[in-house]
């Protein structure tokens, strides 16, 4: 059994690894145009959603994770700064970075929305949801929104979710693609 630093060095250090390896990996794959923006959103960078959520999850080595004992569903809210006025017109879609130590079993998963405030309606403009990786390792996923941008407050919805202190959710990130 892996120590709880291990982990969370390596999900660390896979964390830095593909901040910087994501853009070479869209570029040299077509999937998105030269020139355009990244926004990454380190997992210090979200804050917990409300008092709940701030007794259920601590902050470690750079990701965000359910105390020992604790268990149920947590929120995180993550602030996108790159989009509305001083931003592109158009995001493409959000890579996030998670382990889900159930895999595709739903015990224990992180559910991300890209969300839009306009007129003081929020709406929802992609997710992507954990327990439909096939993988219990530290992992990345690629979920595209194609959404117009305009002048709106954008942030990630992250939604935690662990059932069974015997399994893990850990959030470490999130980089939008603009």
């Amino acid at each position: 059994m892996k120590t709880r630093n291990n982990v969370f060095s390596k999900l660390s250090y896979f964390m830095a690894s593909a901040l910087l390896v994501a853009p070479a990996f869209f570029y040299s794959n077509g999937a998105i145009a030269a020139g355009n923006a990244f926004d990454a959103i380190p997992a210090s960078n979200c804050m917990p959603r409300n008092i709940t959520s701030v007794r259920k999850l601590e902050l470690i080595g750079g990701a965000w994770k359910f105390r020992t004992n604790q268990k149920g569903t947590a929120y995180l809210e993550c602030p996108v700064e790159t989009l509305g006025t001083t931003g592109p017109t158009f995001a493409r879609g959000f890579l996030v970075y998670f382990q889900d130590t159930d895999g595709v079993l739903t015990d224990t998963n992180i559910n991300y929305s890209l969300i839009k405030r306009e007129n003081g309606v929020f709406t929802s403009v992609g997710t992507y949801d954990t327990s439909t990786a096939n993988t219990t390792e530290a992992t990345l996923a690629y979920k595209e929104t194609l959404a117009d941008i305009g002048v709106e407050l954008w942030y990630v919805r992250v939604e935690m979710k662990r059932l069974s202190t015997s399994q893990q959710a850990i959030m470490g990130g999130i980089l939008v693609i603009d």
